[in-house]
């Protein structure tokens, strides 16, 4: 049976870090963060918006051939929902694995830390909006949504803690 793994959680939670360390290196990883890297640098439009479509469209070439995947969300927004519903129905077990922040003050010293070392940058206004909005929708829309879930409770002091699945 295919699997999704969904890796959700605010900007700068430890995500990606997470992704690189537990993902089996064989399994596919849909990052639309590495996605908009891969953009011509003189694209025209959204780099966000086009990363996002082009990462649904890697998501339903797997969903064709049925193939497990992992990918990593905000879930800041609702869209993702009918996919995992779909993904569902053609069989697929998802596991969600939310990465919870304490403070979003404590996401926009991560990513002020990750640019530093050179990374992608995330207006702090985003931030913000996507720490609340990611932790509602978690609640509300996607745990009820998937066969498993887990929050894992990531700080500078305590790193990564399963707090509850």
């Amino acid at each position: 049976m295919p699997e999704v793994v969904i890796i959700g959680g605010p900007n700068g939670a430890g995500k990606s870090t997470f992704a690189r360390y537990v993902l089996p290196e064989a399994m596919p990883f849909l990052n639309a963060d590495e996605i908009a890297k891969t953009l011509p640098e003189d694209f025209v439009g959204s780099r966000e918006l086009e990363s996002g479509r082009r990462l649904l469209e890697r998501l339903s070439e797997l969903a064709r051939v049925k193939k497990s995947f992992a990918l990593e969300t905000t879930l800041a927004s609702r869209s993702l929902v009918p996919r995992l519903r779909e993904l569902q129905v053609q069989g697929y077990t998802a596991h969600l694995f939310f990465f919870y922040a304490p403070s979003s003050e404590l996401c926009l010293a991560r990513v002020a830390a990750r640019v530093r070392r050179g990374g992608h940058d995330i207006p702090e206004a985003t931030i913000r909006r996507r720490w609340r909005s990611g932790l509602l929708n978690f609640i509300k829309l996607y745990a009820p949504c998937v066969q498993e879930w887990s929050i894992l409770r990531n700080t500078d002091t305590n790193p990564l803690q399963l707090v509850a699945n």
